[in-house]
């Protein structure tokens, strides 16, 4: 439910930044969309990567790389154009990001 109501929050703010600036709204939702993909991945990917009884070095080097990689990204083409894609509000969108991800403590391991 928590997650539902911080998603509506994002959702909202990036239509209300269409009115004000089309660069920063795009940027905005462009950052939360990587994150939200990062989460998914550290969800179904990670988990299967780190299971202990069958770990490979290899598969988490390309599952860190691909992390960085679809993190740095849109970044480096936000700066490239900042017309269109705000680097600043893509950047926001990751920072605020990770600080509910402390607030939240959706960090820790859950016992199963």
């Amino acid at each position: 439910m928590k997650n539902r109501i911080i998603l509506g929050l994002v959702i909202l703010i990036g239509l209300g930044l269409f009115f004000v600036n089309f660069s920063y709204a795009l940027g905005w939702l462009l950052g939360w969309a990587v994150m939200l993909l990062v989460a998914w991945l550290r969800q179904n990917v990670l988990v299967k990567i780190i299971d202990f009884d069958h770990f490979k070095a290899r598969h988490y080097v390309l599952y860190l790389l691909a992390i960085m990689l679809l993190i740095a990204l849109p970044l480096g083409v936000a700066f490239f154009f900042p017309e269109i894609v705000n680097p600043y509000a893509i950047f926001l969108a990751y920072f605020i990001d990770r600080i509910l991800m402390f607030a939240t403590g959706s960090l820790k391991k859950e016992v199963r």
